[in-house]
């Protein structure tokens, strides 16, 4: 497979024994601790413990790591984007907010052990060629800032790879959905199981999507078709059949829901969800790590 982000592995470790609702609500929780950080060490010490966290809990890292290739390409072009038009003011922030990580990278120059590398005397920010033209600022230290954001979503897509590859996906809609009717969505007259098999459908879309790109490449390759020759015609034909198997994919699941009396109302669920006591045991770890965060962490290493 291809694009292996929402295949579950079976484990029974204890975070696998979770609520699907306890992973969903973790991942809210640590999108907001990640999206509000302004330092690279605390970042860098989310980074360690996510790693940290998938060895004492068995979960296959390069597993993870596998899914995450994919976006790649996406990494870089946020990396380019930021690194080029980021602004100077922000610039000033970033450098403002981590002088502690700054400070010790530049010192890793000083130690006997890094004495034989060549790339640590190059450290020496003061001596490093700096570029301004007009509003874009080009340095070591854009260079970090930009690098910064690009981390971010590595650990946000590191941490939702992690959920779907731990949980069944029927149990995964079933958790969203749950969580959904807590939301006052009757009011714009929309069902909660409605908006959770949307997301699911739509998650379900990507791995076929990445077969299917992939097997339409094969099949042109395989009949003389040189990609690097002849990169339009290339794309017109993964394009077009691409949509016409998005348009068939659809068709098929909406026969077969108007087959199966699909109302969206009255549902039952093969599975019942019940927390448990690793769910609390779960949720109080969370909880003490936020608080952590915000009031130890942030305070004693900025």
């Amino acid at each position: 497979m291809v694009f292996s982000s929402f295949v579950s592995n079976s484990n029974s470790s204890f975070f696998y024994k979770l609520d699907p609702r306890t992973k969903l609500l973790s991942l809210a929780v640590l999108s907001i601790l990640i999206f509000h950080e302004t330092s690279v060490i605390s970042l860098l010490f989310f980074l360690l413990l996510t790693f940290l966290f998938m060895f004492l809990f068995s979960i296959s890292v390069i597993d993870i790591l596998k899914t995450i290739k994919p976006l790649l390409f996406i990494f870089f072009l946020i990396f380019l984007l930021r690194f080029v038009f980021i602004q100077k003011e922000h610039t000033i922030s970033f450098i403002s907010d981590n002088k502690i990580f700054f400070e010790i990278f530049q010192n890793f120059q000083h130690f006997e052990i890094f004495q034989h590398f060549q790339i640590f005397h190059f450290l020496n920010f003061e001596n490093l060629p700096h570029f301004e033209y007009g509003f874009i600022s080009i340095s070591v230290y854009t260079f970090f800032a930009a690098l910064f954001p690009v981390l971010k979503f590595f650990i946000l897509v590191l941490l939702s790879s992690i959920i779907t590859q731990t949980t069944n996906t029927s149990k995964l809609v079933l958790g969203l959905e749950r969580l959904f009717d807590y939301l006052p969505l009757k009011k714009f007259n929309i069902s909660s199981t409605d908006l959770s098999l949307m997301i699911f459908l739509s998650l379900s879309f990507i791995p076929n999507l990445f077969n299917t790109a992939n097997q339409i490449s094969v099949s042109a390759q395989s009949r003389g078709l040189v990609i690097k020759k002849k990169p339009v015609l290339y794309i017109r034909i993964l394009s077009t059949n691409l949509i016409n198997s998005i348009l068939k994919y659809s068709y098929d699941i909406s026969n077969s829901m108007e087959g199966r009396c699909y109302t969206g109302y009255g549902k039952t669920s093969i599975y019942e969800l019940n927390f448990n006591k690793y769910d609390f045991l779960f949720i109080f770890l969370l909880f003490l790590y936020s608080f952590f965060h915000f009031f130890c962490f942030r305070y004693f290493l900025i």
